[in-house]
């Protein structure tokens, strides 16, 4: 079965981590080698040079004593002082002893001999005679015989003590040699260990930058390219973790595409079927309207009293009707392809009169007086679509505010944008309910689209229309203490806007003004 290794995160951290790890152990092992390698040489150096050193003081401590004993003799009238005792001789002694048990053991019978020659030069200067001319020629003869005794003993002695102390003194400058050696070995591998180190630092970073980092900026860089609808760069052909991410974000962004372009399939059916149910439904609804009217005007024919009742209310059904087409294909255009706006300059006073006009039937029905308070005086902007948000807010507050209130509908300048304030004295809105108010076919109660005969499209259209002029709509309330809707929208729209969708006019409104709400 043949084994592959497949690289990893883990593995790769695992690569990044050890090499480092196991060089600075590697390279602390042989610094503490050399160290100890140093110590020992350093170690024999220092034991050489004792075995060197009391070898010395053993010998001057001889030569001492001996010559203070012999030329007490020679001249007895004067005794010399000497440096040493005979007790030097000894402490030396022992330390050789101590110094070469432990060393050497092959070196003591050597020092052992040394030690009795000492002591028989020691003992044949103490028994040397004095110097008396008084024997004659035999009696010199005698002096001069005990003399190159003397003199032979102290040849063989310092010839032992030269020959003991010369391989310790060799010794000692091997190891002189051998310390100098290691101290330039520690030198080049502290030395060699920071070159490699940089090195080894060096590779790892490519490593990094080609395994790990690669990895990560082409997953951040097709990331971008997502968000921008850009071509994907190509999938790593990698087997660790981070191209397995991005093999798997290449998979999800071809769903997302393909769930984009069914998405666009979609709408695009959607878009065609609101425009076959606003085209097939206007053309029928409005020869129905046309032959309600023509029945309620007498045109049709005579009509009885008790069924003029039942005309108007069609009449009217069908009026709504064809509003909420309207509104689903002006909701529908401006979700999918955005508004045409025909801008225009306008005075804003006689906008809010106007959209007064057109609800005072509906005020008056409700027992509602309605109140106009501008400052502003012209506003530059779409003049069907800017009256088509008042509509709907006025309309809505009139809906849901008791008899004997009022509606307060105020406009004023505020820097380079005009705001619209409509309040009223109603129910309010429950806070659970603010964040959802603009959405399509909300109502806060249930038999609200009865009761009111409001569709839940008012408020998204005004959304819409105001968002077109590049402003914001808000509400504020509190329940049982009424509403304050307002908007605001930039004072001046560049001239010539219009994207030309589907054409507006700027007529008044017309009778069947849509009020969706």
């Amino acid at each position: 079965m043949k084994l592959t290794l497949r690289p990893t995160i883990f593995s790769n951290g695992l690569i990044l981590v050890s090499i480092p790890l196991l060089f600075v152990m590697a390279f602390a092992g042989t610094l503490f080698y050399l160290q100890q390698d140093y110590e020992k040489k350093l170690q024999a150096q220092i034991h050489a040079n004792q075995v060197v050193y009391h070898t010395s003081e053993m010998w001057l401590a001889v030569m001492d004593i001996t010559m203070g004993i012999f030329a007490t003799k020679v001249i007895p009238q004067q005794r010399l002082r000497t440096r040493f005792h005979v007790s030097k001789i000894d402490v030396e002694y022992r330390s050789l002893s101590k110094l070469l048990e432990s060393d050497d053991p092959s070196q003591l019978p050597k020092l052992h001999r040394m030690r009795a020659r000492a002591n028989a030069l020691i003992s044949l200067s103490e028994r040397f005679d004095d110097p008396d001319l008084s024997g004659g020629i035999a009696g010199l003869r005698g002096k001069l015989l005990q003399f190159q005794t003397l003199q032979l003993m102290v040849k063989r002695l310092g010839d032992d003590m030269v020959a003991f102390r010369e391989p310790w003194e060799r010794r000692t400058e091997q190891a002189q040699i051998a310390i100098e050696e290691v101290r330039r070995l520690i030198t080049t591998v502290t030395i060699s260990g920071v070159v490699l180190s940089i090195i080894i630092a060096a590779l790892l970073f490519t490593y990094f930058m080609r395994n790990i980092y690669a990895g990560i900026s082409s997953l951040m860089a097709n990331t971008i390219r997502f968000a921008r609808k850009e071509p994907l760069l190509p999938a790593s052909k990698r087997s660790d973790e981070l191209a397995q991410l991005d093999r798997t974000f290449h998979e999800m962004a071809q769903t997302v595409e393909a769930a984009s372009l069914e998405h666009e399939r979609l709408q695009k059916l959607k878009q065609d079927f609101f425009h076959m149910i606003t085209h097939d439904m206007r053309t029928p609804i409005s020869s129905i309207i046309l032959s309600l009217e023509a029945l309620s005007s007498g045109m049709a024919g005579d009509v009885s009293e008790e069924a003029l009742p039942t005309v108007g209310r069609a009449e009217k059904n069908a009026n709504m009707l064809i509003n909420l087409v309207s509104d689903l294909l002006d909701l529908e255009t401006s979700e999918s392809q955005g508004l045409s706006l025909q801008i225009e300059e306008f005075d804003i006073k006689e906008a809010l009169e106007e959209v007064a006009q057109l609800v005072e039937s509906l005020a008056t029905r409700a027992g509602v007086t309605v109140a106009i308070e501008t400052s502003a005086v012209t506003v530059s902007a779409d003049r069907i679509r800017f009256l088509r948000v008042l509509t709907n807010l006025m309309g809505n507050a009139i809906k849901f505010s008791p008899p004997d209130t009022k509606v307060i509908v105020r406009a004023k300048s505020d820097g380079d944008r005009v705001v619209v304030e409509v309040i009223d004295q109603g129910r309010g809105i429950p806070a659970d309910h603010i964040d959802a108010i603009f959405n399509r076919f909300h109502q806060v109660e249930k038999d609200d689209s009865r009761k009111k005969r409001g569709s839940g499209l008012g408020l998204p259209i005004a959304k819409a229309f105001v968002e077109a002029h590049g402003g914001v709509i808000a509400v504020e309330s509190e329940p049982e203490k009424g509403s304050r809707f307002w908007f605001w929208i930039p004072s001046r729209q560049p001239a010539g806007g219009d994207i030309s969708l589907s054409p507006i006019t700027s007529d008044p409104l017309p009778e069947n003004f849509p009020n969706s709400a």
